[in-house]
This record gives C-alpha cells, sequence and structure tokens, in this order.
C-alpha cells in the first residue's frame, strides 16, 4: 500500500491553504508552537537516549526562538511521561483517542498524555 499525498494546494472561497516553504521557518516559529517527540526501538529502552534526544530538541527550540514546545505520549506509558518531566515538561491534559499507535491496537486511537516546556 502507497502512502496518499495530500494536494499541494487547496483553495476555499476565502483562502489559499498550502504547505510552508523552508524560508517561512522563522515566522511561522515566532508565531506558533512547535511540537517533539521519539520513538525507539524496545532494545534501545532505559540507556538515555530519549532523555539525550529530548534534551537536544528543547535546546534547538530554545536556540529558534521557539516559546513553548509540546509533546505527546501514550497516557499509561511511565517511562516516556518521565522522559518529558526530566527534560522539563509539564502535563497539561489527557486527550481521548487522539492518537494511533501502531504498536498497540493498530487501527484504534489511543489517549495520549499532553506536555509542554515554556521557553
Amino acid at each position: 500500500m502507497s502512502a496518499r499525498r495530500g494536494p499541494e494546494r487547496i483553495e476555499t472561497a476565502r483562502l489559499v491553504l498550502r504547505r510552508p516553504q523552508a524560508s517561512e521557518a522563522n515566522p511561522i516559529f515566532a508565531r506558533y508552537r512547535a511540537m517533539t517527540g521519539y520513538v525507539l526501538a524496545r532494545d534501545a529502552g532505559g540507556r538515555g537516549y530519549a532523555t539525550e534526544a529530548l534534551g537536544a530538541m528543547v535546546e534547538t527550540a530554545r536556540m529558534l526562538g521557539v516559546r513553548r514546545l509540546y509533546a505527546l505520549c501514550h497516557h499509561e506509558h511511565r517511562a516516556s511521561a518521565r522522559v518529558l518531566e526530566k527534560c522539563g515538561f509539564m502535563r497539561e491534559g489527557v486527550p481521548r483517542s487522539y492518537s494511533e499507535f501502531p504498536n498497540l491496537k493498530p487501527g484504534e486511537p489511543q489517549d495520549v498524555l499532553s506536555c509542554a516546556v515554556l521557553l
């Protein structure tokens, strides 16, 4: 099965919607919040890779002038919640049936833990 790609441009009566351009990154980051995350193979867990990677993303966001960085994880995955906390993220809420996790019940949206750090 091939991945479907949306149209490059969508027009409505009042709007033109399109993918952002690389040259627009600075104005976008200055105006909108940003998201980060990580996915590791099972045998890579417990070695500090997630904390190291997330810490680097927080520092990169700070250097770019991002004001708020957020991340999501499965609401029952305590290790990921702890990594977020170690990197300064605060818990914000639990959106219900928000995202699918291919390794857990494929095709069935799961609750997620939403966290953010203000930079």
